[in-house]
C-alpha cells in the first residue's frame, strides 16, 4: 500500500509510463486552459495561462505547438517554486516549438522554450516529469529547458531534442543558485551543449544520455555528482572550470577530442573513452579509467590505494498503478461533518481496506 498526496504541491518522484490520476483528485490539466495538443493549433497562450499557478499541472498525451518562450511568473522576493509539470508519457506528451520561430532566431540572445524558475536558492519542489520538449528545426537560439530546483525537486524521464539548425543548449542549469536537485533519466540530443551548469550546489545526475553535441556537459563553478552517463560529443565530453567539482561514475564518452577536461576537483570511476582522442586532457591516462582523481583522496582506510568501490543502488521507481485502484478517505469530501472522530475513522478505514494506493485530495485535511 502507498499513500500519495495530491495537494497539487507534491507527488511521488518517479513513475511508470502512461501516468493517470483519478478524476475525483481535482487536479489541473492544460486542457482546462484551452490547450488542444493536436500539433496544428498554436497552444502558446493556453500553456501560458496554465503555468500561472503553483502545484501540479497535468499534461495529457498530445503535441502542444508553441511559437514563443514559456516562463512561469515571478515570485516576489524569491525564486518561482512549487511548480510541477507532469506529462502522461515521455513519448506521448510533447511540447513542440514551431520550426523557424522568430523569437529563437538569435544564438547570441538565446531563450528557453520553457523556464521553470530562476534566482536565489528558494525554488522549492519544482519538477518536470514524463514529457518531451522538441525545439524543432531552424531555431539556433533555442534552449530546451531552463530549470531550477532547490532542496527538493528535479527532472525525471524527460527528453530534450533539437532538429537541424536548432538548439544552443539542451538543459540550462545556469539560471540561479541551483540545487540540491536530482536529474534522473534524461535524454538530450541535437544541441551544441547538452547540459550547461553554473553556480550550482549538489546537483545529482543519474542515467543521462547526450547525443550529437559539441560539448556534452559544461560545468562552471558547480558541484555535479553523476552516474551512468553516456555522451556522444565532437569536442569535449565533460568540460569544467577551475572552481567546479565533478564526481563521475560509470560513464561512456565517445567521439570527443577529449572525454573529460579535469578543471577543478575531479574524481572518476569506470570511464570508457575508447573512441575519444584522449580520455583526460593533459594526462596519459586512458582509454579505460578504473579510478582516477586529480586531487588527494581522503580514504576510509589509510592503507587503501583506491576508494571502496561500493555498488550503487538506483533511485527507486514508484509503480504508479491503475488510478481506478486508488482510494481516498470518504470523509475528506464530507464538508457537512468535520468532527475529528469522523476524520480519524475515515483515515483508519481506508488504511484497513488494503487499497493499492491511498491519496489525499486537495482541500482541508484534519486529524
Amino acid at each position: 500500500m502507498r499513500i500519495i498526496l495530491l495537494s497539487l504541491i507534491t507527488i511521488g518522484l518517479a513513475f511508470a509510463e502512461d501516468i493517470r490520476l483519478p478524476d475525483q483528485a481535482r487536479y489541473r490539466t492544460v486542457k482546462d486552459f484551452g490547450a488542444i495538443g493536436d500539433g496544428v493549433h498554436d497552444d502558446t497562450e493556453a500553456l501560458r495561462r496554465a503555468i500561472q499557478g503553483t502545484g501540479l499541472l497535468y499534461i495529457p498525451n498530445g503535441t502542444y505547438l508553441i511559437s514563443e518562450p514559456l516562463r512561469v511568473p515571478e515570485r516576489k522576493g524569491s525564486a518561482p517554486a512549487r511548480r510541477i509539470l507532469q506529462g502522461q508519457s515521455r513519448a506521448g506528451t510533447i511540447i513542440k516549438l514551431k520550426d523557424g520561430s522568430s523569437a529563437f532566431a538569435d544564438p547570441k540572445n538565446p531563450k528557453p522554450v520553457f523556464q521553470i524558475s530562476w534566482g536565489i536558492a528558494q525554488a522549492f519542489r519544482n519538477g518536470m516529469r514524463n514529457l518531451t520538449i522538441d525545439v524543432g528545426a531552424d531555431n539556433p537560439g533555442a534552449i530546451g529547458c531552463a530549470f531550477m530546483a532547490s532542496n527538493q525537486g528535479g527532472m525525471h524521464h524527460v527528453t530534450l531534442t533539437a532538429g537541424a539548425g536548432s538548439g544552443l543548449r539542451g538543459l540550462d542549469l545556469a539560471v540561479g543558485d541551483n540545487g540540491p536537485l536530482l536529474i534522473n533519466d534524461l535524454a538530450v540530443s541535437g544541441f551544441k551543449t547538452g547540459i550547461y551548469a553554473k553556480y550550482g550546489q549538489s546537483m545529482t545526475f543519474e542515467h543521462i544520455t547526450i547525443k550529437q553535441a559539441e560539448v556534452g556537459i559544461y560545468n562552471q563553478h558547480s558541484l555535479i555528482f553523476a552516474r551512468d552517463v553516456t555522451i556522444d560529443a565532437s569536442y569535449v565530453g565533460i568540460n569544467g572550470s577551475s572552481s567546479s567539482t565533478l564526481a563521475l561514475i560509470d560513464a561512456r564518452i565517445s567521439n570527443a577530442q577529449v572525454a573529460v577536461s579535469p578543471q577543478g576537483g575531479v574524481f572518476i570511476r569506470n570511464l570508457d573513452a575508447t573512441s575519444c582522442t584522449a580520455a583526460i586532457a593533459e594526462s596519459p591516462e586512458g582509454p579505460i579509467i578504473i579510478e582516477w582523481a586529480n586531487q588527494r583522496r581522503h580514504l576510509f582506510e589509510p592503507t587503501l590505494e583506491h576508494s571502496l568501490r561500493l555498488p550503487i543502488v538506483d533511485t527507486p521507481d514508484v509503480p504508479w498503478g491503475d488510478p481506478q485502484a486508488w482510494q481516498a478517505p470518504l470523509a475528506l469530501q464530507a464538508k457537512d461533518d468535520l468532527r475529528p472522530d469522523n476524520w480519524l475513522k475515515a483515515y483508519q478505514n481506508i488504511v484497513d481496506s488494503g487499497a493499492h494506493t491511498i491519496y489525499l485530495p486537495m482541500g482541508e485535511l484534519r486529524l
